[in-house]
C-alpha cells in the first residue's frame, strides 16, 4: 500500500483491493472522478476503501448480478423479467462495465434521456431508474459502497400528470354503459357491460379482475377473495401485485353485479368453481379474458363518446374518487376496502369530482357569510374581535378555540384564508 507521484504533479494509489485481494492502481477518487492533487488526499482516500471494505472493482453488471441473486431468493416478482430485459437492452451497453464507485447522478439522468428519446413512457422511464437507485442502496447494505452515488437522483416529471382525467364520473359511466348494446354486437355486449361494471363498483386491478376464479367468491357470506393476480408472465399467480392479499365485503351494487354474472354462466359446459369468473372470448373458462381486451374496451368506449380515455385502470381510479369525493369515505376506510396504503390513497387516488368541489365552496361560503369582516391581517385580535357585530359569535369563537387547542388569532387567520378562497372562485 503506497502512494506515488505522476509526473504531472498528481498522486495515485497502489493497493491490494480490500474485497478481492486483487493488488489494483488507483488515479482518480470514484466519487469526483478527479485525480488526487497531494499525497493526503491520495492516502485519506485509500484508508476510507480499506477502513468500509469497499470493493473498487465491482461493475454495475456485478451488482445487478448479485442483486437478482439475492432479490429472487427473496422475492418471485413478475417485473423482474422484464427489468433483466430492460437492463440488457438499455443499461449493460452504457453503464454495465462501468464501476460502481465511479457513477454520477449525471449517469442515470443521460440514461433517462436516452430512454425517453426512444419512445419509452415517463412512468416506466422512472420505474426502472428506480430500481437502478435499489441496486446501489443493496450495495451500501452489503458494504459494496459505502454511499449510493445516485441517491440524489430526482425521477422526471410528467407536465400533463396534472392535467389528465384518471376517472368517470356516475354519470359518464352510465353514458358508457348506455352505449356499450351501440358499439359492440348483442353477444360482446353483455361481458362488457358485465367487466367494466365490476371493476367500477368494485375497485380491482385488472390483473387481479383476470385472475379472479369463482372459489375466491363466497356468495354466501357475501365476500370476495382477493389473493391471485395475473403477472407480467400472464401466468396466475398467488397473492396480488403487493403480494397482500385482502377481503371485499360486497356491497348491494356489485353483489347484484356478481349475481349477474354467475347466472349468465353456472349452466354452461364447463363451469365449475375453478372456472374463471371473466373467462376468455376465445378459449372458455379455463383461461382468463385477454389481458389487453378491457383495456381496448376502454379506448373505443371513450373515442365512441368523445370523452375522454381514463385506461382501465381509471375504473379503480373512478371507484376511490366516489368513496372519498361523494360518499364521504375517510382515507383510512378506502385503503381498507382496496386493500391498499393510506399514504397511497393519499398521494393518488384522492380526487374531487369538479362538482363536488363546487359544492364544497359553496357550502364553506354558505357558513362563513356572516365573517366577511375580517379584512384586515394587521388589526390585533382584540380589534379583531370587537369589530364583530354579534358578539355571541364572538364568543362562540373563542369558546371553538379553547375546545381545539388553538389561538383565536390562527381561528381568524384561517376563516380569513377560506373566505379568500372563497372570492377567487366567485370572480373566475
Amino acid at each position: 500500500m503506497a502512494q506515488y507521484k505522476n509526473e504531472n504533479g498528481t498522486w495515485y494509489i497502489r493497493c491490494r483491493n480490500p474485497v478481492t485481494g486483487k493488488v489494483t492502481t488507483i488515479r482518480r477518487n470514484a466519487k469526483t472522478r478527479e485525480p488526487f492533487k497531494t499525497k493526503k488526499e491520495a492516502k485519506d482516500y485509500e484508508n476510507h476503501l480499506i477502513s468500509n471494505k469497499i470493493d473498487i472493482s465491482m461493475t454495475l453488471n456485478k451488482l445487478m448480478e448479485l442483486y437478482l441473486e439475492d432479490h429472487l431468493r427473496l422475492h418471485d416478482s413478475p417485473n423482474d423479467t422484464h427489468f433483466i430485459s430492460w437492463y440488457k437492452t438499455n443499461v449493460e451497453p452504457v453503464l454495465g462495465r462501468r464501476r460502481i464507485t465511479g457513477l454520477k447522478v449525471k449517469d442515470l439522468e443521460n440514461l433517462a434521456v436516452a430512454m425517453k428519446k426512444k419512445g419509452l413512457s415517463i412512468s416506466y422511464n422512472n420505474k426502472m431508474t428506480g430500481i437502478i437507485k435499489t441496486m446501489l442502496n443493496f450495495a451500501v447494505e452489503h458494504g459494496y459502497i459505502d454511499k449510493n452515488p445516485v441517491a440524489n437522483y430526482k425521477p422526471l416529471k410528467d407536465p400533463e400528470q396534472g392535467q389528465k382525467i384518471r376517472y368517470w364520473t356516475p354519470e359518464e359511466m352510465q353514458v358508457i354503459l348506455e352505449s356499450i348494446p351501440q358499439r359492440y354486437k348483442k353477444s360482446d355486449a353483455t361481458l362488457i357491460r358485465q367487466v367494466l361494471t365490476f371493476a367500477y363498483l368494485s375497485g380491482l386491478r385488472k390483473s387481479e379482475i383476470r385472475a379472479m376464479k369463482w372459489n375466491q367468491i363466497d356468495l354466501k357470506n357475501n365476500i370476495i377473495h382477493v389473493n391471485f393476480h395475473m403477472n407480467d408472465k400472464d401466468v396466475r399467480a398467488p397473492g396480488r401485485k403487493n403480494r397482500k392479499p385482502y377481503d371485499i365485503y360486497m356491497s348491494t351494487q356489485l353483489r347484484e353485479i356478481v349475481d349477474e354474472v354467475y347466472n349468465t354462466y353456472k349452466r354452461k359446459h364447463g363451469f365449475s368453481k375453478t372456472a374463471f369468473v371473466f373467462p376468455s372470448q376465445q378459449s372458455g373458462f379455463k383461461k382468463p379474458l385477454g389481458n389487453h381486451t378491457p383495456t381496448r374496451w376502454v379506448q373505443q368506449l371513450a373515442e365512441f363518446n368523445k370523452m375522454d380515455n381514463i385506461t382501465f385502470h381509471g375504473c379503480r381510479h373512478s371507484f376511490v374518487s366516489y368513496c372519498t369525493s361523494i360518499c364521504k369515505l375517510s382515507p383510512y376506510e378506502v385503503a381498507e376496502l382496496i386493500g391498499d396504503t393510506v399514504e397511497v390513497v393519499l398521494r393518488v387516488y384522492h380526487d374531487f369530482f369538479t362538482d363536488q368541489k363546487i359544492m364544497t365552496a359553496k357550502t364553506i361560503d354558505r357558513h362563513m357569510s356572516n365573517l366577511s369582516f375580517l379584512s384586515n391581517n394587521q388589526n390585533s385580535i382584540e380589534q379583531r374581535l370587537e369589530e364583530i357585530d354579534d358578539q355571541d359569535i364572538a364568543h362562540r369563537m373563542k369558546e371553538i378555540a379553547n375546545q381545539y387547542n388553538l389561538s383565536v388569532d390562527a381561528l381568524l387567520d384561517y376563516i380569513q384564508s377560506n373566505l379568500a378562497i372563497n372570492a377567487q372562485m366567485k370572480q373566475s
